[in-house]
């Protein structure tokens, strides 16, 4: 899940983990200066030059600081950087404790002062600019990310606030080639495994002798690859949560597919 993560996470982990250590509670007279003292750090840090992420200003403008950037990598989006960014808002807001020491107190400040952020990000293809807007504490998501990356099962759980098929795009995306590959369709969320002739001629002449026999054997082994391991389990849950049966898709060049329900 961290390799998958890292292909839609670059323009957060690189260009967006911001520092607002210069920010702390003061007299409202201070405070103008350590909010500039601020712009100038995160101008500095976030419009770095970066292959994924283009950040092309940075201004405060009525007590909401204003990021205006553009996704610049095929591999990150606009609209998968809006997702991602999305669901780390939520897991911020869900996991509080997580935040990073010294970082609680100042995002508590802000938000008490009422300032938030928003989040202004074109599309480098079609120019789409998509908006997204955080309170203080739901920009700790930021801060977690570092932190989340070096943990997979706060990676899976960052996960579980995505929607299904951005996780399903990610999952592919982290397959590498090895013959599985994922796909939600109706009421199913197929795994799909590629095999060669021969494997699939051997299946295939199995599953013509007892199908009732091939059904349940496969099954139980695709039940346990999720049922073995905590975060299969939790994008199991996933799937479950978003209306989903999970199903099996067997696939070999010229022949038709062995399909069969594993719930």
């Amino acid at each position: 899940m961290t390799g998958t993560m890292k292909k839609y996470m670059p323009a957060i982990i690189i260009a967006l983990f911001l520092s607002l250590l210069s920010i702390t509670p003061a007299a409202a007279q201070k405070n103008d200066v350590k909010i500039e003292t601020f712009l100038v750090s995160l101008r500095q840090e976030l419009m770095t030059e970066s292959d994924f992420f283009k950040v092309n200003s940075v201004n405060l403008k009525d007590n909401v600081v204003v990021i205006e950037a553009a996704a610049i990598n095929a591999a990150a989006p606009a609209d998968a950087v809006c997702d991602v960014l999305t669901a780390a808002k939520k897991y911020a807001i869900a996991n509080p404790g997580q935040v990073p020491a010294g970082r609680e107190e100042v995002l508590s400040a802000m938000d008490k002062t009422g300032m938030s952020f928003r989040m202004i990000i074109a599309d480098s293809i079609t120019g789409r600019k998509h908006n997204l807007d955080f309170t203080a504490k739901e920009f700790a998501g930021f801060y977690m990310i570092e932190d989340i990356g070096k943990d997979p099962k706060k990676m899976v759980s960052l996960l579980s606030y995505l929607p299904i098929e951005r996780v399903v795009t990610m999952l592919n995306s982290s397959s590498g080639g090895n013959g599985i590959s994922f796909s939600c369709e109706g009421d199913r969320f197929y795994v799909i495994m590629a095999v060669d002739s021969r494997q699939f001629l051997e299946m295939q002449k199995v599953y013509n002798l007892d199908k009732t026999v091939f059904v349940s054997a496969m099954s139980q082994a695709v039940l346990s690859l999720f049922k073995n391991d905590e975060n299969s389990m939790t994008i199991l849950k996933m799937v479950h949560d978003n209306g989903y049966k999970l199903a099996l898709r067997i696939t070999s060049p010229g022949y038709s597919p062995i399909v069969l329900d594993v719930e």
